[in-house]
């Protein structure tokens, strides 16, 4: 039967069947006929199934029997029958053909040392056994086997975090226990911030609060504040939902985050708190030193200009609100971005900056006037908090509303006591005289007004249906209009 088994293997099968069973002239045999060119392939074959006496012996025949073959190429071999077993979790495979390699390594450097008169190669092999183990290692932690990237860490003469990808496949692969073993062994340096950000996008948040949790150890300062302070807003706002900071660690990342003009992380940190007083002070001080809010505050005011998407805009004006409070960004700027609104019609920013005490009394009257005419109450019921608001500029607003038929600013005027009562009723009149028939019919139903004022209304108002409504109404019989018969 076994006959039969074997002639049905495929050469490298047979090989490997040969070396695990220690059929010595059997392998010889297959190796001579096949002219060695199955020997690699089974030599890695035995390695990935973890078959320890096969690869002894097949990893002596690559050395001794393949003469005339490269040194180079006899170590690739090996190589990739470690990372085969690495990634498969055969520890003793992998202890095995390490020592193979080291022992290469140390044949190797003491040949180069002889001939190093010759051979312009002279430590190409003490490269490639670098390489190796940081092959075998990251093969190991790829795959979750904690054991042999174990041994590999202690074997390997190097260090080779900055090259090895290691923790970025035992993320992927969500190896808690790989990942663990990699931030906690000290002669490691990683790159967390990258690791941490592909720990959030591939959902292992128990990956992402092992880095964040061992960061401090590494360099000395709460990874939060370091990634505000490089405007990290995603990995920002993932600690924010997820490492329970403390409210000296948030304030400390607020700091940093207005100091180096990190508008979006700023922005984020005032919603979602909790930022003291004394920390936004302190953050905008700092910020303005830099002049970096300046800048901040400039590009996105520009931005909000060029950009139509609502979502952008809505972002760009939230950091313009907020830049806006440190007392650094200068007048010149806050007039700038109020007139290019009021030029182009931006509500947003007009409301935001309707009360700003920046403002020069010009861009503050153009701005309301502006706002009068488009009929945005709640911009103008933000004007009306400025300091620079007159009872003048009030008057000719409500007078402007009548004209327009803007019914909402019109009664949020009438009852500003700044305004006249003169001025009130002269608005009644304006109305009129426009034709606003539901403006007058609103005002008369809700106010008092003089019947001297209601012969005004009536004289100035070329509406037959408001005609109707001021005669049926009011003892106006005698006044006579462009209706009258």
């Amino acid at each position: 039967m076994k006959a039969i088994d074997s002639l049905l293997m495929t050469p490298q099968e047979a090989v490997v069947e040969a070396a695990k069973t220690n059929q010595l002239k059997w392998l010889q045999d297959l190796l001579g006929q096949h002219a060695f060119k199955v020997l690699n392939v089974a030599l890695v074959d035995a390695a990935r199934d973890g078959s320890v006496e096969a690869v002894k012996v097949l990893t002596l025949k690559v050395i001794g029997d393949q003469t005339g073959t490269l040194q180079s190429t006899k170590f690739e071999v090996l190589k990739s029958a470690a990372i085969a077993a690495a990634g498969n979790g055969h520890l003793p495979v992998v202890e095995l053909l390490f020592s193979e390699l080291n022992a290469y390594e140390r044949h190797d450097k003491s040949e180069d040392e002889e001939d190093s008169d010759y051979d312009d190669t002279a430590g190409e092999y003490s490269s490639s056994c670098h390489d190796g183990a940081q092959e075998i290692f990251d093969a190991a932690a790829a795959n979750g086997h904690l054991r042999v990237a174990h041994f590999v860490a202690n074997c390997a003469p190097v260090t080779f975090s900055h090259e090895s990808h290691a923790l970025h496949l035992a993320v992927v692969g969500g190896y808690v226990d790989i990942v663990r073993f990699l931030l906690e062994t000290a002669k490691y340096t990683w790159a967390h911030t990258e690791t941490l950000e592909l720990a959030v996008d591939e959902g292992h948040h128990r990956i992402a609060e092992l880095i964040y949790a061992g960061w401090p150890n590494n360099r000395g300062e709460c990874l939060l504040s370091y990634l505000a302070q490089q405007g990290n807003t995603k990995l920002v706002a993932y600690l924010y939902k997820f490492a329970r900071a403390e409210p000296e660690v948030i304030e400390d990342a607020f700091i940093k985050a207005a100091r180096h003009g990190r508008t979006d992380v700023v922005a984020f940190m005032l919603d979602n708190g909790p930022i003291s007083s004394e920390a936004f002070n302190l953050g905008f001080e700092d910020a303005a030193a830099a002049g970096s809010i300046i800048a901040a505050f400039r590009s996105a005011a520009e931005s909000i200009g060029g950009n139509t998407d609502y979502h952008t805009q809505r972002k760009n004006i939230k950091i313009l609100e907020i830049l806006s409070k440190g007392q650094c960004i200068p007048r010149e700027d806050i007039n700038n971005v109020v007139a290019r609104a009021t030029r182009a019609y931006q509500p947003s920013i007009l409301k935001s900056f309707g009360n700003d005490y920046r403002l020069s009394p010009e861009t503050f009257a153009k701005a309301f006037s502006k706002s009068i005419e488009e009929g945005c109450v709640e911009v103008v019921e933000a004007f009306l908090q400025g300091k620079l608001m007159s009872v003048n500029l009030a008057t000719c607003g409500l007078m402007k509303a009548a004209a327009c038929g803007h019914a909402a600013i019109v009664f949020s005027l009438l009852k500003k006591p700044m305004i006249a009562a003169t001025a009130k009723q002269e608005s009644l009149v304006t109305a009129a005289s426009h034709n606003r028939n539901c403006i007058v019919q609103d005002m008369c139903k809700q106010f008092e007004w003089p019947i001297k004022v209601l012969k005004g209304a009536l004289r100035a108002t070329h509406s037959r249906r408001l005609t109707k409504f001021l005669r049926t109404n009011f003892d106006l019989s005698e006044v006579e209009n462009s209706f009258t018969t």
